[in-house]
């Protein structure tokens, strides 16, 4: 199995974590100004949040691979 390099493991990170931000359903604003009670909510608001919630999962987890 080949690995990347840094700086071209650094390229596909960034890519990643822009395309992740990109692809967001919601604004970070609009998913924290969702009720915390998830009972409240439409089911069409908590598909959103999920996957607003999983691409920041990853734009934060290869973001920081980016920043160092």
């Amino acid at each position: 199995m080949r690995s990347l390099t840094q700086r071209a493991a650094a390229v596909h990170a960034a890519d990643l974590t822009r395309l992740s931000l990109a692809a967001m359903p919601m604004t970070v604003a609009q998913l924290h100004a969702l009720s915390a009670d998830w009972r409240s909510l439409s089911v069409p608001d908590l598909r959103r949040a999920r996957t607003a919630r999983a691409l920041m999962s990853v734009a934060t987890a290869y973001g920081a691979r980016v920043m160092g």
